[in-house]
């Protein structure tokens, strides 16, 4: 038998060159791309052949998978449904119609595909896992365990059924099941190239649920090791601080104040932008607000990065965003801050969000911060509210996580600190040169004080009074970072000052933060 030759990026550009309308090659591109994760550059492949073959399932799936991985899961439910018409009953495009609907927290709609999936495929273990991934996120965890264990009897073994498992287990608050579990198994999670990082992680926080916080530092600092090493994991430094610095230098009062604002679209829903470094409690904030009537929960949106991508368009001027922003002080293109603000809102509909209804919808994107010069522009009116943590208890959560945006800073302790201070500077010379709606918000306070910090973020965002907010684990839905077992709790004070634990593994990056604790207020105990 002739073994099968998987073509190369290269071959397939080589003829796509030479047959540029050629949608099946701009498809197989387009796949290529979306594998190694280069999505901007899939996008453009994708919806090129959605162009050129509007009616290939193919093509229809290529885009939805793309938009899934790019968090536009609305717009990727669209394609995945379309591609779902024009193709026979499918098992891999139902099981990804599947986690899409999970990841907007529609687990009941999720798992009628599924079951379908399961249906067209029994022997697919894959689908059992993912759908069993799916009933753990929304607490049917015997669910969880039977699809679990019907997936390991067809493929004993699988790395990714003992990674579901200790998440069922910890989810059970079981968490010396769950690090057994994975110390029963940590021969092959760890020489799993694909899953080491995510295996070391599980079990440092099982370690660290477990009291044992030396053990719980190693396990992360080899984890992330092997993300570094062996899947090449880095910080992109030079790239972080040109970006930041460019912000500073181009944000000043002096110019902000020429740049025209866009108008308030009172009919709509507005953004209530919730702010803060990973792990300092904006997912909690936002679950604290998304159960007053008057808000929704956007959870993590994503849509200010492509409204800067879009703004050079827009401006049709020479220079790249930022910089273009000064093309609105031209006079025909004074309106280009209303067109951007539309842009934002159809992008959240996008998403899900309702155009009317309530009075907000939350934005809790990672580094939003960063784009406060622009959303100040967009949305003059939107409350701001900034979540603030103990900078060392921040710092050691997001080594902890695994997390791929921020210019890759979580692959090293040293460099979570450095990228900290970065986005610290950056806020508050915001907060000196523009005219914020803002607040400020210390996750200590909420943990102390949770009525009277609800109190004052519903006075700051022009809310009445409503008790649910302080219930917010019975509603929280959709959670998908990595705090969203936290909220289906009630509130803890196990998380404040967690730092102490770990004051010794510290104690390198404590010069690089000093400034920042100092300058929020913070001390530093042993």
């Amino acid at each position: 038998m002739t073994q099968q030759i998987t073509p190369t990026e290269a071959d397939v550009r080589r003829q796509l060159a030479a047959d540029p309308n050629n949608g099946l090659l701009a498809c197989q591109l387009g796949e290529l791309l979306r594998l190694r994760g280069d999505l901007p550059n899939a996008e453009v492949q994708a919806r090129n052949v959605v162009r050129l073959l509007p009616e290939s399932p193919e093509a229809q799936r290529l885009l939805g998978l793309v938009f899934g991985q790019s968090h536009r899961n609305a717009a990727a439910e669209a394609h995945l449904r379309r591609a779902a018409e024009l193709t026979p009953p499918d098992g891999v495009l139902l099981a990804s119609l599947g986690i899409n609907l999970s990841g907007q927290g529609r687990y009941d709609e999720a798992s009628e595909f599924f079951r379908q999936a399961v249906g067209l495929e029994p022997q697919n273990a894959r689908f059992l896992l993912a759908w069993a991934n799916s009933a753990e996120l929304n607490q049917e965890c015997d669910r969880a365990e039977e699809l679990i264990a019907q997936a390991e009897r067809i493929h004993p073994g699988m790395i990714e059924a003992v990674l579901v498992k200790s998440d069922v287990l910890a989810r059970r608050k079981q968490h010396a099941e769950a690090l057994a579990l994975l110390d029963a198994n940590r021969a092959a999670g760890e020489s799993n190239r694909a899953q080491a990082t995510v295996f070391g992680l599980r079990r440092a926080r099982m370690l660290d649920k477990l009291g044992r916080y030396d053990e719980a530092f190693a396990a992360c600092d080899a984890a992330k090791r092997h993300l570094r090493e062996r899947q090449g994991g880095r910080y992109e430094r030079d790239q972080a601080a040109k970006f930041f610095e460019r912000f500073k230098r181009f944000f000043i009062r002096q110019r902000a104040e020429l740049l025209p604002r866009a108008s308030l679209r009172a009919e709509e829903s507005q953004p209530l932008f919730v702010i803060g470094f990973p792990r300092s409690g904006t997912t909690l904030t936002e679950q604290i607000l998304a159960s007053h009537s008057q808000v929704v929960s956007g959870g993590e949106l994503f849509v200010i990065d492509r409204v800067c991508a879009a703004s050079q368009d827009v401006l049709a001027g020479p220079l790249n965003y930022p910089e273009c922003l000064i093309e609105a002080w031209m006079g025909d293109r004074q309106w280009a801050s209303d067109i951007l603000r539309d842009l934002y809102l159809q992008e959240a509909q996008a998403h899900g969000i309702p155009r009317q209804g309530p009075r907000f919808f939350t934005d809790k994107t990672p580094f939003n911060g960063p784009h406060l010069g622009l959303i100040s522009l967009l949305f003059p009116h939107s409350p701001i509210v900034h979540l603030l943590r103990h900078p060392l208890d921040s710092v050691l959560s997001s080594f902890f996580t695994q997390m791929n945006h921020g210019y890759g800073m979580a692959c090293d302790l040293a460099t979570v600190a450095e990228h900290y201070v970065r986005v610290a500077d950056l806020i508050d010379h915001y907060r000196e040169q523009l005219d914020l709606n803002y607040c400020a918000v210390r996750y200590e306070d909420i943990v102390a004080d949770q009525e009277g910090q609800t109190r004052r973020l519903l006075d700051f965002t022009g809310l009445d009074w409503e008790g649910s907010c302080l219930e917010f684990h019975q509603h929280a839905s959709g959670v998908r970072t990595a705090s969203y077992a936290q909220v289906t709790e009630k509130l803890y004070t196990r998380s404040v000052g967690r730092y102490r634990h770990y004051r010794r593994q510290l104690e390198p990056i404590i010069p690089i933060l000093r400034p920042v604790i100092e300058r929020l207020g913070y001390t530093i105990e042993d």
